[in-house]
């Protein structure tokens, strides 16, 4: 292979790279992601719905304070001036990835529902980070869900995942 063929290469690599990482939300930025109440962490687009009876809030600490057990507070977020949760699809806290089950993975020690990329992996450090290998894909959190209008209280709401 010639030196300008490697070069060519590798230049259609990165911006290949580049342009997987601008799908995430690299500032780790709540208002990165695009869907109503979906959240940024992990630099990734994590599924979330809105917490009820919630007051407006201008941080995540402000919609962190009543959360109790203490350690679900690190899966809630402020995004749009509400407060949202990230889905769960257990009430089980999570450490590592091999803690949740099935196409789920651990963000922010909650199980959230996770969709493959285009990556092959053999175990969990051969994926992006806030990644996990599952049968030999890499899967990535889903980034958000369909909403739902109540048509009696307006209140939106998620679809069951």
């Amino acid at each position: 292979m010639s030196t300008s063929t490697f070069f060519h290469l590798l230049i259609i690599a990165t911006c290949f790279h580049s342009f997987h990482l601008l799908e995430a939300c690299q500032t780790m930025m709540h208002s990165q992601c695009q869907g109503f109440g979906s959240l940024c962490f992990q630099r990734h687009c994590v599924a979330g719905r809105p917490i009820a009876s919630s007051e407006l809030c201008r941080n995540d600490a402000q919609c962190r304070r009543n959360i109790s057990p203490k350690w679900m507070a690190l899966s809630v977020g402020c995004k749009d001036r509400h407060c949202f949760e990230l889905i769960r699809v257990s009430q089980n806290r999570c450490v590592k990835h091999s803690d949740c089950t099935g196409q789920t993975m651990c963000i922010r020690q909650v199980c959230v529902s996770a969709q493959p990329t285009e990556y092959f992996c053999r175990k969990n450090n051969q994926c992006g980070f806030g990644e996990k290998c599952i049968g030999g894909l890499c899967f990535q959190p889903v980034p958000s869900v369909p909403f739902l209008s109540d048509s009696t209280t307006g209140v939106r709401s998620t679809a069951t995942l």
